[in-house]
């Protein structure tokens, strides 16, 4: 199985999908793990930090992006990117489907699974929500 890890599209995104210490994990449990160069850079984990962890590191994201059968990732992906990516793909992370519904608009033609996660807290009480999303 292969879970490959991308570059945030956002700019102003410091943060990676999975951390180094998470990849020697799930490497250690028989995942194949892609990375894509410069992917944990703004979050302090170089490409050296990933391949310790016993990842790949590829400098060509279309090709992570159709080799992967779990992509974590913190936003949701660009539609161009989406549309990349094998039918029955997995595709987790903040991906936002209520506040921002146009970012999933290529997840149903690409048949992709997209599980999302939506946290809000009150003063007294935190909760979250799963939603599946399907086309």
């Amino acid at each position: 199985m292969v879970v490959a890890i991308v570059k945030e599209a956002r700019a102003d995104e410091t943060r990676v999908a999975l951390t180094p210490d998470a990849v020697k994990t799930l490497t250690g449990k028989g995942f194949q793990i892609a990375v894509e160069t410069g992917a944990g850079l703004q979050a302090g984990a170089s490409d050296a930090d990933y391949q310790a962890a016993g990842a790949s590191i590829s400098t060509q994201r279309g090709e992570l992006l159709a080799s992967a059968d779990i992509l974590p990732v913190v936003n949701a992906l660009p539609a161009a990117d989406q549309e990349k990516l094998k039918s029955g793909s997995v595709m987790i992370g903040f991906l936002r489907p209520l506040e921002e519904p146009a970012a999933l608009a290529a997840a149903p033609v690409a048949e992709l699974w997209a599980w999302a996660r939506a946290d809000w807290a009150t003063n007294r009480l935190s909760q979250r929500l799963t939603l599946p999303l399907e086309g």
